[in-house]
């Protein structure tokens, strides 16, 4: 008897991961750092001819950016970023034949980065059978923006390199949010109130940074490279 309702289990366990599924397959996307917020729309397919329960969990790669908020919003409500896995005691419940939406959402808090990152459903609160899964191969990767453009007769920056105080010499400086990022992609100074009197770099240990200019109005960005020296 026991062999028989285990035998049955399985089927009915396979039966499930057949029938529940999640599109698009991939959560694979480059999103630029100027995009404050991502969010994937995940279809939910239960092609079976009865009610399931599915319980979601959040996996990413060790290197992924600790400065990224991942948070997923199902059925029931959003979630904070803290919250990786779908609580026991609240399963999504999907009636019969039916498709429907949760979002995956990202925040990069303008930070660069590169992981792989994935959504796995189970169809139980423990977490062991699995239903479907985004694919494990999908990398998100923040960036910087595409349509970055190197202005240099508008706009002159110097000294170049820099031991302490950087000068942007720009037209209504006032109009632009500044943004200096590592060779690494990691944001270490961002300031809204520009003046002509410059930048402080002083604390910025030695090394290759980027310098990004965005016009609040014009939705225009320009991008300088700069060192920085003791």
């Amino acid at each position: 008897m026991k062999s028989f309702l285990f035998t049955f289990f399985c089927i009915f366990s396979t039966t499930l991961v057949s029938q529940v599924s999640i599109t698009p397959e991939s959560l694979e996307k480059t999103i630029e750092s100027n995009i404050t917020e991502y969010v994937y729309d995940l279809y939910i397919t239960n092609e079976s001819n009865s009610n399931v329960d599915f319980w979601w969990k959040i996996f990413r790669e060790e290197n992924t950016p600790r400065e990224w908020d991942l948070f997923v919003c199902d059925f029931q409500l959003c979630y904070s970023s803290s919250v990786i896995a779908c609580p026991p005691s609240k399963p999504n419940k999907m009636p019969a034949d039916t498709t429907l939406k949760i979002t995956f959402h990202i925040k990069s808090n303008e930070y660069l980065g590169s992981s792989r990152v994935w959504l796995e459903l189970y169809s139980d609160r423990t977490y062991q059978t699995l239903l479907d899964r985004t694919d494990t191969l999908g990398v998100i990767t923040i960036s910087l923006p595409t349509s970055l453009e190197e202005d240099n007769e508008s706009i002159k920056v110097y000294p170049n390199p820099v031991t302490d105080k950087l000068i942007i010499d720009l037209d209504n400086l006032n109009n632009y949010e500044l943004k200096i990022y590592s060779s690494l992609g990691i944001l270490k100074i961002k300031e809204q109130n520009l003046t002509s009197t410059g930048i402080n770099v002083s604390n910025l240990e030695n090394g290759v940074y980027f310098l990004v200019l965005e016009d609040k109005h014009l939705n225009k960005i320009v991008t300088h490279k700069f060192i920085k020296i003791n």
